[in-house]
């Protein structure tokens, strides 16, 4: 029998290998980035072009490379920072494996051009598929300067899975956030297709960094908590429960000036939160620890984004006694003050005093077996007071909408919505969250959020162009992070063609002017920042239409919620637009929306 087992040829090895550390053009970004704060560069400039697919360039002012290192530095496993095994337990560095630049020019054209303070002439080293093209001196400034082009080239199945150049900015953008919030001393600049994204000075203190990336609202709002321990040191910086948000986002963990993913410290603020917050609500925190490297294992991930803490267990209890105190000191929860005696003064109380016996008022005419009318008229009454559930589909008229068809065996029978103008129909709301009535001698479960999002769904796609618009008294003022505001950037022409009217007002702002008719004013900054958010989530979901990934966020984000009451007129209503549909069984984004159960089903389970 011949032998099956062989090596692997070379060329073949080391794209393996670079494939574990260069996963999309945001893993070059940060490999550069922290090569060239290792470098102790005081200024960083990073120049990308369409998302860093074809071109992505990082310039340091560092103290530059040797002509022989400049070489070296290409070499697997070549690195300065270890050089014995204890120093893997002892890593104050960025990198250390010395696989970045190795594994980069597995996979993508390296220029390179460096230069030490002492010498006269730099180098420049052109490299492709590992292999070094050109080789020789040349004249630039002190520092760094790497450029990569062409990004998996020649391995056209992993540049297939790339995503549009958009998303994997905002990998890029992700990056940038977690390596310039902690190196407040050093200058960054992000260029993105010639266009400044970020301008960010050294700053003396990490929140005057932090507010580079919040919004005007966020600002003012963060408490700054200090503590120590002889194992560690914490400065947390916390937003306060009345920004919390819908999504996670500004949730970060920084070891070292590292940043790390760590679920487990970051149950410990949401423990910490308990009770001052919405359950679908998260806290934004920026935590910092410094702990002593020798307790610390970075080398269990290849992007070093994760590792082991030895005081784990210590750190998590210590976050939430911080936490909470810092919360408590602050006014935002109750707390005991434990610096005052906590004896009861009893020297004006009268002993020979007594006290007078208890008040006791009947109704004689109360009978608890009879419904008060005064309270079924309060109730109603409250239910009058609110805006009708006509008036959130105002701008929807009936009609049939073209949408997807399901696969024969997940048609449904066509319900007849005759049966709603009943006086009779069985109809209520269960666990304010579905809808629950009976049609047809069947028994329909259907979920009032998802429902909801399919009606406005399809209504917006009918009515593109054509939706009415409401202008607004005063004008709405909505702060982004730079991030969000890019986003904006490229959907503020679809926002317009469905009814808002909504203009940049200077840097990292806009200004509503007018909202379509189905939305609440009131709403609006919510809306639109979740419809964000949304649209994100679609974008990984590899939904490329912008009209479609559009149309799903914004549906998705007016939608009525679980947990929102309805009246009998109001659910009645929902699900006469529903069943109204083509097809109503699904929502956009493939969900079922309705749960059917025939008579059938119900006699014959109770026959057992």
């Amino acid at each position: 029998m011949p032998n099956v087992i062989q090596l692997l040829p070379e060329h073949i090895a080391s794209k393996i290998a670079a494939g574990e550390v260069i996963q999309r053009p945001a893993s070059v970004f940060k490999e550069l980035v922290e090569n060239a704060i290792d470098a102790q560069a005081s200024k960083i400039s990073i120049h990308i072009k369409e998302g860093g697919k074809e071109y992505l360039q990082v310039t340091d002012d560092g103290i530059g490379m040797t002509p022989e290192d400049a070489r070296l530095c290409f070499e697997k496993h070549a690195t300065s920072k270890v050089k014995s095994i204890d120093d893997l337990f002892n890593i104050q560095t960025k990198g250390f494996r010395g696989e970045a630049l190795a594994s980069i020019a597995a996979v993508a054209r390296v220029e390179l051009k460096t230069k030490t303070a002492d010498t006269e002439l730099g180098t420049r080293i052109v490299i492709e598929d590992n292999k070094v093209l050109i080789n020789e001196p040349c004249a630039c400034p002190k520092g760094t300067s790497i450029s990569v082009q062409n990004l998996f080239f020649n391995l056209p199945a992993r540049k297939n899975f790339l995503k549009d150049d958009s998303v994997e900015f905002k990998y890029i953008l992700d990056e940038f956030e977690r390596v310039a919030i902690p190196h407040h001393n050093i200058h960054f600049t992000l260029i993105h297709n010639e266009k400044s994204i970020y301008q960010l000075p050294s700053v003396p203190s990490l929140f005057s960094r932090i507010e580079s990336f919040l919004d005007n609202t966020s600002k003012n709002n963060f408490l700054i908590i200090q503590d120590s321990t002889p194992a560690f040191e914490l400065k947390a910086y916390i937003g306060n429960p009345e920004i919390a948000k819908k999504k996670r986002n500004y949730q970060m963990i920084f070891i070292n000036k590292r940043f790390i993913k760590n679920n487990y410290l970051s149950h410990a603020v949401y423990e910490a939160f308990k009770g001052l917050i919405p359950p679908d609500y998260h806290p934004q925190f920026f935590l910092f620890l410094d702990i002593p490297p020798n307790r610390i294992d970075w080398n269990i991930h290849p992007a070093k984004i994760e590792a082991r803490l030895l005081d784990e267990k210590m750190i998590y209890p210590f976050l939430i006694s911080v936490i909470k105190k810092g919360l408590g000191v602050s006014g935002i929860t109750q707390t005991i003050d434990f610096s005052t005696s906590s004896d009861i003064d009893i020297r004006d109380i009268d002993s020979q005093k007594s006290a007078p016996p208890p008040q006791i008022k009947l109704t004689p005419g109360y009978n608890p077996f009879k419904t008060s009318s005064s309270k079924i008229s309060s109730f109603e009454k409250t239910h009058q007071d609110k805006n009708s559930w006509e008036e959130y589909y105002k701008i929807f008229q009936e009609g049939k909408l073209n949408t997807y068809n399901p696969s024969s065996n997940e048609q449904q029978e066509k319900l007849d919505i005759t049966k709603l103008a009943s006086p009779l129909i069985e109809c209520f709301q269960w666990l304010n969250k579905y809808i629950v009535c009976s049609i047809n001698e069947k028994l329909l479960i259907i979920d009032q959020h998802r429902a909801h999002e399919k009606i406005i769904y399809e209504q917006l796609k009918s009515k593109k162009n054509t939706i009415a618009s409401q202008n607004l008294l005063f004008p709405i003022h909505i702060d982004f992070n730079p991030n969000d505001f890019l986003l904006m950037q490229e959907l503020v022409s679809v926002f317009k063609e469905n009814g808002f009217e909504i203009e940049e007002f200077g840097k990292n702002s806009f200004i509503i002017t007018a909202h379509p008719d189905i939305l609440s004013s009131n709403e609006i900054q919510n809306i639109i920042e979740n419809t964000l958010e949304n649209y994100r989530i679609n974008q990984l979901s590899e939904i490329k239409d912008i009209y479609e990934n559009f149309y799903r966020s914004l549906s998705k984000s007016t939608a009525i919620k679980h947990g929102q009451v309805l009246t009998k007129p109001e659910q009645l209503s929902l699900l006469e637009k529903l069943l109204s549909l083509n097809e109503y069984t699904f929502s956009p984004s493939g969900k079922r929306i309705l749960k059917e159960i025939d008579r059938e089903d119900i006699l014959n389970f109770f026959k057992k």
